[in-house]
Order: C-alpha cells, then structure tokens, then sequence
C-alpha cells in the first residue's frame, strides 16, 4: 500500500518537513500513562528522531486507546498547553506495513491530532508509542483513498523539541482605542474591535511582555497567529484552527521569501519570545497587492494578534 500523508497542520505551507522521572498525569483519551500491553509490546531501533526500525507482534489488537514511554527524554516535561516537533511514523498493527514513513510534523500537543497528547508522559528527547483506531488517535488527521478510520494502528513518536504553545509573558494592558483582547483557555484570542473608523498609522501595543531571545530581522519564529480585518467579525486566519504555531521569516515579505505583511514584520522584529503582541496595519502596511488571503481587500485595515514563540 501506498504510503499516506498527514493531512496538513501548516495553513498554506502544506506539511512542516522543514521527551521524567516523575509520576505521569493522565493524558487526555488515553487514560493514564503507560496504559495498556500493546503499547508496550513495540520496539524501536535508532536514536531519537533518526531513521528506525519498528517491530511488535502481529496482529497487535489494543483494547482502547493505549501508550507506552519507550524513551523518557532528558529535557523538559512535555505540557497539554505546549507545541511539539516530532518524527511520527505509523503502521498497520494487523500486519505491521507502513502507512506513513518517519515524517517531521510539528503541532499543538491539545490540537487537531489526539495521539499527541500522549506526549505528555514524556520530556524533550523521548519516545511513545500509541496504538489505537485511525479516528480514535488521528480524527480527521489522515487522508487517502482506502483508509479504513476503524482499523488499528501503531504510532511511534520521536520528540525533537516541544516549546510553549502560548505566549507566557507578563500581562500589559494596552492603551485605549486598541482592540480589546480576550484569550480563551486554549489561547486563542477573541476580539471586540472599536466602533469607530480604524487608524491611519500602523499602531502596536505588547499585551505580554516575554523574557526570551530578542527577535532579529530574518530570524525564523514560531508565532501564533490571528488575523481579523477591522470592521470584520470573522478571523481569516487563526493557527489555533489551523492546529499548529505558524513558522514565519521575521521580516517583511515584499523583500523576503517566508516573510510577513511590514506592519506585522515592524512589530516582530525587537520583540522577545514569550511575548504577545496585537498590531493594528492600514493597507500600506498589511498585506502587498495579491498575496492577502480570503476576507482581506486592498483597502482592509487588519488586526494581527501575535504569539512569538520560539526562534528555530
């Protein structure tokens, strides 16, 4: 059988090809951690993030959703709340033939995919195996002709790097006439947009202030974005929808492949990671003629909330 794709976790930039010694929480559809024996019964030759060898018995019938630390990792303790580089590579568990190589993903350890949660009983650095349906560990994170989403699967993952999923900075109010900012427990922001024409000038105000790395012009950033056209009541871009921090250039995309609109580029550059900032752009500094996505116009004011990261 042909080997399937993961189905996009980058809006517009297709699939990013570019984990204690402690008592493990129970991550969420997996119940606790190490559940379950056919998790168990997989082995795995190569180091973290290398090419391997997977085998286990076949046919490997889990009874539920199940997980097992093959590698605890030395780094930091992977959380709900963080996002995650990983190396994930899929088998059939009745016959144990590939249904996806050693693939680079990277996404939200709480987002669209649940076999990720179970990263969570592990640190940077480690491996976990998963076995379970195709819907109960992907949902709808898998295409292709011929998938059956009731048949069982291994998942083996490789954490590369897992960072915060949010910014985590110190809360700043900004000043008024600024887009109020509400931010839901997942992260993702709301907002409720003044009743009155937008700015002429580009406007931008640090809503958590971070104590990370100094961005710099043409440094590689994970952010989370959120984009809403003032006057608009529907985002046209949200990562937390998307499932997965967006990797940008952090600088302005008429001069930089992998760039961003000037307004949002000025507002990156100078910044520290860990911090959230909102950005108000008129046209001249949103988007340049033809690269706006859907709902953004040439004439569109457009309010950016940005999360920043990590630096790759």
């Amino acid at each position: 059988m042909p080997v399937r794709k993961l189905l996009s976790v980058i809006a517009g930039a297709g699939l990013l090809v570019t984990m204690s010694a402690c008592a493990a929480p129970s991550p969420a559809g997996f119940g606790a951690c190490d559940s379950g024996s056919s998790a168990a019964l997989v082995k795995v030759d190569g180091e973290v993030g290398s090419a391997t060898t997977v085998t286990f018995p076949t046919p490997l019938v889990p009874k539920s959703s199940e997980n097992a630390v093959l590698i605890s990792g030395d780094g930091e303790r992977v959380d709900a709340t963080d996002a995650a580089n990983v190396t994930v590579s899929v088998y059939f568990a009745e016959t144990g033939e590939t249904l996806i190589e050693p693939t680079v993903i990277t996404s939200f350890v709480d987002g669209r995919l649940p076999f990720m949660s179970a990263l969570t009983c592990a640190a940077d650095g480690g491996r976990v195996s998963i076995a379970g349906t195709i819907e109960d560990l992907f949902a709808d994170g898998l295409t292709g002709q011929g998938i059956d989403p009731t048949d069982d699967v291994v998942v083996v993952a490789d954490i590369n790097d897992a960072f915060p999923g949010r910014a985590t900075g110190a809360d700043r109010a900004p000043e008024a006439g600024f887009p109020a900012i509400v931010i839901a427990p997942n992260g993702q922001p709301g907002f409720t947009v003044p009743a009155t024409d937008p700015p002429t000038t580009l406007k931008m105000e640090t809503l958590k202030q971070g104590s990370g790395t100094t961005v710099k012009d043409g440094d590689n950033v994970y952010i989370n974005l959120t984009g809403l056209v003032w006057g608009d009541s529907k985002t046209f871009f949200s990562s937390f929808e998307v499932g997965s921090p967006t990797p940008v250039v952090a600088a302005d995309m008429t001069t930089t492949d992998g760039g961003v609109p000037p307004g949002l580029a000025k507002a990156l550059i100078g910044q520290k990671v860990g911090s959230q900032v909102v950005v108000v752009a008129p046209p001249k500094d949103g988007y340049p003629t033809g690269t706006a996505p859907e709902r953004v116009t040439e004439d569109s004011t457009v309010i950016f909330v940005v999360d920043i990261l990590k630096i790759d």
